[in-house]
């Protein structure tokens, strides 16, 4: 057959019209602009002399039958084919045209399609990719390389069960385009790349590794380094296998509340696994004994302080006036019985509540700011301290004003070995002139009933100073009156108002300011005045003002709350302030190991320290309090929800288990083990609550209500359900302040302190 040759002409004639018998030219006609593939018009129709460039011509047998001596190049869009498979009305959008021109076709025969195709077919570089890298092989029509989603891949064993986990690296991961790709056999390829156990050789990469082909594969590691973590795990969780960590998983949590260290790790498993089931209830038989510090050479120098005996008339200006007296019921179903207790009196909840409840119900006679448990912990006889606004409507209380006047601390002894045979007395006022006393912290020193004094208790007062008083023990039945005049340590800063106290050890406090300052002082450090006189025989005198170790601005405003991570980093400091932002640092380093969790809303009105979670429980948007481990403050797991803001957080001394109380009436306990030390199931499904009780508050009969025996609230993992939420109650009837005991037999005891002047002092043990 003779190949007529196919030349491209400006204007190409109609075949049809160089068949007819008629000579006369016919003008030539436009040609309609070609529809694209959704069926437009091309905004700007393309000359007729264009060609529109293939990579192959595929013509089929009609095309050929039907031809003439005389063909025209522009070939419907329909009979051209690329390589790929995609028509050239699809293929066309990715054509660099600038670059290719005019293409001339010759009409070939089937026998030399494919050495047209090899001349045909553009170079590389010729084709504009929308994104990616180009083609690897211009025959075979693009490809592109396939890609992990991650940089972690997982290598399952013939031999092992166990998943090895590896790194890939992507230095090396670059495009050859001038290089093919050899066919090889993934199984094959996998075989000759895992190795064993046992096998401390390290394979190195070959050539063809390079291609996109190695990306189905990965480096082998060394074999010490995936000893190294299979030995880890085992030792952590006896022999599991070795999965990717994340923190939704045990064993991320695991480090992320405990770190990567052995021993934090073992003490935490034991810690989960002895409360992870305790949900709600807490049994006695669980409880432990209370960390203490051990004993230091350095003391605190007492020979200072000066307690006097107050006269019987000058009392009643620093106490409630007696004649104050509150009525109150208990239980939920009406008619309940009416009860009435008057200031410094207390009530047997075994009387009250029919002998459901086993506890003490206390009336102060003012605003509690504040109550907590002596550290004794050989002996039944426990005393609370309790701090008192005694006459709110006539001083304005302020954390900004530093004014001064008339005040008391009061100590309540109690049995706890027999709370229904002998009541709940007053013991001990101590009266002091320095405004109403915040932040009340007993010294973690443990105590004994042979001891002369109850122990060391610290308080920031109204006139913005912190003091530390020694508090002795009373044997009388009567209630002593006693006069502070000096105090056994004094803690000022110049232009400063201190706002909180805690101590890190038993003889070194650490205070916040106002102007978002922090200081740590050394109650052991003796400072000597200097002292004028030329008599050489007398010692010079002692200063009562202690000198700081440390200060520093940490916060923008004022530090609302301060914590320390005793017994198990007591170097470690939490601070909350009014800037909305909770910081942590270590006192041994305070510039360069200071970390912040993310700002909230509001600011956190309370924190406590988790010694066996190793973590926080702060505030989270005003309702809500939430779990936060101390190496990572970004991470926050919801704990607990109220319907009003939350006041205070307390945890336990022998067990995890931590309450809260809000502005309510509501006080909840709950288990931070059992929410924060499970797996993503558990973590992210609804949690339960228990409600201890709530007060309530009736204007009209003007009387409270101790509401008891809720249900197990239930919330979501991001604070959502439960009931209500932002509301206002009345002031009276909020939780102001919560403390567990420190003895191993009695630390189910709580005791919650609210505006109204009540203490409520009960045993969650089961």
């Amino acid at each position: 057959m003779e190949e007529t040759p196919v030349t491209t002409q400006s204007h190409p004639p109609d075949p049809q019209q160089s068949n007819a018998t008629s000579s006369t030219p016919t003008p030539p006609q436009l040609e309609q602009p070609i529809k694209r593939g959704r069926g437009r018009p091309r905004k700007y129709p393309r000359p007729l002399d264009y060609v529109s460039p293939v990579r192959k011509l595929t013509p089929s047998k009609s095309t050929f039958e039907s031809a003439s001596s005389y063909t025209s190049a522009r070939i419907a869009p329909e009979e051209i084919v690329t390589s790929s498979g995609r028509s050239a009305r699809s293929s066309r959008r990715n054509v660099d045209y600038a670059k290719l021109g005019n293409i001339e076709i010759s009409s070939e025969s089937d026998d030399d399609a494919v050495e047209s195709t090899k001349s045909l077919t553009p170079t590389i570089g010729q084709f504009t990719r929308r994104r990616g890298r180009p083609p690897k092989d211009p025959t075979k029509g693009p490809r592109r390389p396939s890609k992990p989603k991650s940089d972690v891949v997982y290598i399952e064993g013939d031999d092992d069960d166990d998943e090895d986990v590896e790194e890939v690296d992507d230095e090396d991961d670059e495009y050859v385009a001038d290089k093919e790709p050899q066919e090889e056999d993934d199984d094959a390829d996998a075989d000759n790349i895992i190795e064993g156990e046992d096998d401390e050789s390290e394979y190195d990469l070959e050539e063809e590794d390079e291609t996109p082909k190695r990306r189905k594969t990965a480096r082998i590691q060394k074999s010490e380094r995936k000893t190294a973590k299979k030995s880890k795990m085992a030792l952590t969780f006896g022999g599991g296998k070795a999965t990717r960590k994340t923190k939704d998983s045990v064993e991320g949590r695991m480090a992320l509340f405990f770190g990567n260290r052995n021993a934090p790790l073992m003490e935490g498993i034991e810690y989960r696994n002895k409360w992870v089931n305790e949900l709600s209830g807490l049994r006695q038989e669980l409880l432990e004994d209370s960390i203490f510090p051990p004993a230091d050479e350095n003391q605190i120098d007492l020979s200072l302080q000066k307690l006097e005996t107050a006269e019987e008339e000058k009392v009643r200006f620093f106490l409630p006036p007696r004649e104050q007296e509150l009525v109150f019921e208990i239980g939920m179903n009406e008619p309940l019985p009416k009860y009435s207790i008057k200031a410094n009196e207390s009530a047997s909840l075994r009387d009250l509540t029919d002998g459901k409840r086993e506890g003490f119900l206390l009336h102060t006679g003012g605003y509690v700011t504040g109550c907590q448990w002596a550290p004794l912990r050989d002996s039944n006889t426990q005393y609370v301290a309790v701090s008192i606004v005694s006459k709110i409507d006539e001083y304005a209380v302020s954390m900004f004003d530093r004014t001064a006047y008339d005040s008391v601390i009061q100590i309540w002894r109690m049995d706890l070995g027999q709370p229904t045979s002998s009541p709940a007395r007053l013991a001990l006022c101590l009266l002091h002139s320095w405004g109403t006393p915040w932040s009340l912290r007993w010294c973690p020193e443990a105590k004994s009933q042979s001891d002369s004094t109850i122990g060391c208790l610290a308080a920031a007062f109204q006139d913005g100073k912190v003091r530390v008083i020694s508090v002795p023990v009373v044997n009388s039945l009567d209630v002593q009156y006693l006069t502070i005049d000096a105090p056994a340590k004094e803690i000022t800063l110049p232009g400063m108002s201190i706002t909180c106290v805690t101590w890190m050890t038993p003889h070194v406090v650490a205070v916040g300011c106002t102007n978002g300052f922090l200081a740590t002082f050394d109650l052991s450090v003796v400072d000597e005045l200097d002292d004028d006189d030329d008599d050489d025989d007398q010692p010079p005198p002692i200063n009562v003002h202690a000198s700081p170790v440390f200060c520093s601005p940490v916060h923008q405003s004022a530090i609302l709350t301060l914590e320390s991570a005793a017994p198990n980093y007591p170097h470690i400091l939490t601070t909350t302030s009014a800037d909305g932002y909770t910081r942590t640092l270590d006192t041994r380093d305070p510039r360069s190991s200071r970390a912040a969790a993310y700002r909230t809303k509001g600011y956190s009105s309370a924190t406590t320290y988790v010694p066996s979670l190793n973590a926080l429980i702060t505030v989270e948007d005003s309702i809500l309090t939430k779990i936060t481990p101390i190496l990572n403050l970004l991470t926050d797991i919801i704990f607990t929800r109220h319907e009003a803001s939350v006041m205070c957080i307390a945890s336990g001394k022998c067990h995890p288990f931590t309450a809260t109380g809000g502005a309510d009436g509501v006080v909840t306990v709950g288990n931070p083990i059992a929410r924060s030390l499970v797996g993503k199931k558990l973590t992210y499904k609804d949690w339960p609550q228990t409600r201890l009780f709530k007060l309530e508050y009736s204007e009209l009969e003007r009387k409270f209500r101790f509401v008891e025996g809720y249900k197990v609230d239930v919330i979501g993992f991001n604070g959502k359900g439960g009931k209500g939420g932002y509301l206002i109650y009345p002031e009276t009837v909020c939780v102001t302040s919560l403390s567990w005991n420190w003895r191993k037999e009695t630390g189910g005891w709580i005791a919650s302190g609210f505006a109204n002047g009540l203490v409520r002092i009960e045993n969650f043990c089961v």
